[in-house]
C-alpha cells in the first residue's frame, strides 16, 4: 500500500494492513466508520497543510481517527467523548502503546463544554470535529471550539447525503475560511478560524 497515489495527489506512509492489525485488538465501533483510504488521505493532506502541534478531536468512537492523526503527524493529540474510559480502554492502550505521551483521552458531554472552556482556550492550533452530526450539535460545537482560538477546524460528514447541509451551513454562518474541501462519500472541509477574535452572536 505505500507509495500507492490516491485521489488528493497523497502518498501512503502507513500500510492499511497494520492500520486494520491495529483496529482488530481495538474496542468496538458504535457509529458507522469511514473507509481508511479516504479518511487517510484527507487527515494527511490536512496535516501537509497544517503542520499540527496540538490536536484536540471532538468525537472518538473507538479511535480511528485518532490513531490516524497520531501517525499522520508530529501532534499531541487530545480526544474527548462522552464514552466513560472503561468502554474504550481497549483503544487507549493499544493507541498508548504505538504513541506514548503523546495521546489523551477524555470523557466528557460536548454540550457542557462552556463550563470547561477556560481549560481548551488557546491550546490547539487544530480542532476536528466529528461528534454529534445534528445542526443544532455541530453548530454548538462550532461556537465552543471559535472560542478556544484554535488556528484551524475541520468539519466532517460535510457532504453526506443526510446531513452535510448542516455543517457547511454552520460554516458559512460563523464567516470560517475555507481553505480545502474533501468530496468524498461523507466529505470533509478544512477552515480557517478567522471568527475567534470577533464577537459572534451567542446559542
Amino acid at each position: 500500500m505505500i507509495g500507492k497515489k490516491h485521489q488528493f495527489g497523497i502518498k501512503y506512509n502507513m500500510k492499511e494492513e497494520k492500520f486494520f492489525k491495529h483496529l482488530e485488538v481495538m474496542s468496538p465501533v458504535t457509529t458507522g466508520e469511514a473507509d481508511y483510504e479516504n479518511h487517510w488521505s484527507v487527515i494527511k493532506s490536512i496535516c501537509d497543510i497544517t503542520q499540527p502541534k496540538n490536536i484536540l478531536e471532538l468525537g472518538f468512537n473507538r479511535g480511528a481517527s485518532a490513531l490516524m492523526w497520531l501517525n499522520a503527524s508530529d501532534a499531541q493529540v487530545h480526544s474527548t467523548d462522552y464514552k466513560e474510559e472503561d468502554k474504550v480502554k481497549l483503544s487507549i492502550d493499544e493507541i498508548n502503546k504505538h504513541h506514548k505521551g503523546r495521546f489523551e483521552y477524555t470523557c466528557l458531554n460536548h454540550s457542557t463544554f462552556p463550563e470547561v472552556i477556560d481549560d481548551y482556550k488557546d491550546k490547539y492550533d487544530l480542532v476536528f470535529i466529528d461528534g454529534d452530526h445534528t445542526y443544532e450539535a455541530i453548530r454548538r460545537d462550532a461556537y465552543n471550539v471559535i472560542q478556544m482560538n484554535p488556528t484551524y477546524i475541520v468539519f466532517d460528514d460535510c457532504f453526506h447525503v443526510a446531513h452535510g447541509i448542516d455543517s457547511r451551513n454552520v460554516i458559512q454562518e460563523f464567516g470560517l475560511e475555507i481553505v480545502k474541501e474533501y468530496v468524498n462519500h461523507t466529505g470533509q472541509i478544512l477552515t480557517k478560524n478567522t471568527s475567534s477574535h470577533q464577537v459572534i452572536s451567542t446559542l
